[in-house]
C-alpha cells in the first residue's frame, strides 16, 4: 500500500528540482517579474539532482532513471549555455598587449 502512495512522488521531487533550476538559470519567471540569472542556485540544484542520481542507482524503474537521466542532461545544457552567454565583467580576461615589431 505505501508503494501505491509512493508512485509520481519521485517524478514530483524531480520535475519540482528542475523547474526551480530552470527558474535559476531566467529560463521561466514565477509572478510575471523580469527572469533572474542565478548561476549559483542553479549550479546548486543540479548538484542536487545529481547526488540523487548518485544515491537511487540501481533502485529506481527504467521510467524514473529515464526521467533523471533527461532531466539532468536538459539543464546541464541549457546551464552550459546559460554560462556562455553571460557577459564577462571587464577585469576577468587577461589584458592582451598590442604586439610591437622587433627592434632591428
Amino acid at each position: 500500500m505505501a508503494e501505491s502512495k509512493n508512485l509520481g512522488l519521485f517524478d514530483n521531487l524531480v520535475n519540482s528540482l528542475g523547474l526551480q533550476t530552470m527558474i535559476a538559470l531566467g529560463k521561466f519567471s514565477p509572478g510575471g517579474h523580469a527572469p533572474e540569472v542565478r548561476l549559483d542556485d542553479a549550479q546548486q540544484l543540479i548538484d542536487i539532482l545529481g547526488m540523487l542520481q548518485e544515491k537511487t542507482a540501481g533502485n529506481l524503474t527504467d521510467r524514473e532513471r529515464s526521467l533523471l537521466e533527461l532531466t539532468l542532461t536538459n539543464l546541464r545544457l541549457t546551464y552550459v549555455e546559460e554560462v556562455k552567454r553571460k557577459p564577462t565583467v571587464k577585469g576577468d580576461e587577461p589584458e592582451v598587449q598590442p604586439e610591437t615589431e622587433p627592434e632591428s
